[in-house]
């Protein structure tokens, strides 16, 4: 097991435990989920997963962002964690597109990640389209509307809308509802799962739900610790 403290991380091929995304024809989009969970299955505090993160996690966190050209969540996770528009990677000066989506399309006009320059891509569906006109006028060019399905968003149809626009390096930030969506749908392609050393105070939720009778296979591909927290990159073994 590879060992690590914090102040060793500039030593640490992060490429090793994190390799790039293998694309091929048939799969033109990798999504790689990231979650963070106390030991107890706590990922969340007053709706927030500061409490469960750590220096050695975030440090990862912004690793994996460096990786990606498309940061996907959903948009009770962007409201509740205070999302703004991503950083641009220091090497490539490239910046990751945030994509949201939302069935409801509950979003404050005040949002941080509502930018002009950098229009985040809401994906919605027709349902919400139609009967949220005036509040989607009221954005003005702010964000950037998908319509993906006509009752509820179609999440089925993700990778495809995501390849059309070269967006296939995808870094999916949660919440557990949208991240159990996408696994129940087989869309997953890699679970990077950082273990907290705690005991978060709080219902143990996880990261998925899924149906009782489902259930997913997983292959460690790699492990890394570092000062007590674990990684984990796991990788779906669909049936």
């Amino acid at each position: 097991m590879a060992s690590y403290h914090l102040e060793q991380i500039d030593q640490i091929d992060l490429s090793e435990f994190y390799p790039d995304p293998k694309l091929e024809p048939t799969n033109t989009v990798w999504i790689r989920a990231n979650f963070a969970t106390a030991a107890n299955g706590v990922v969340k505090v007053d709706d927030q997963s500061q409490a469960v993160s750590g220096p050695p996690d975030r440090a990862i966190f912004n690793y994996l962002r460096k990786q990606c050209n498309a940061i996907l969540v959903g948009a009770g996770t962007a409201r509740k964690e205070n999302y703004g528009v991503p950083q641009p990677n220091p090497d490539s000066h490239a910046r990751p597109r945030l994509v949201i989506v939302s069935n409801s399309l509950d979003i404050p006009s005040n949002a941080k990640f509502l930018d002009r320059e950098h229009p985040p891509l809401i994906v919605t569906s027709a349902k919400s389209y139609e009967s949220n006109n005036d509040e989607i006028d009221g954005f003005g060019n702010l964000a950037e509307f998908v319509i993906l399905g006509e009752e509820k968003v179609d999440l089925s149809r993700v990778k495809t809308l995501l390849s059309s626009m070269a967006l296939t390096s995808v870094l999916c930030e949660g919440g557990p509802n949208l991240f159990s969506q996408l696994l129940s749908l087989k869309l997953i392609n890699e679970l990077c799962l950082t273990i907290s050393p705690k005991i978060a105070g709080g219902k143990p939720t996880g990261i998925a739900e899924l149906p009782q009778n489902l259930t997913i296979e997983m292959e460690l591909g790699s492990h890394l610790s570092i000062d007590n927290f674990q990684f984990c990159r796991y990788i779906p073994r669909y049936e």
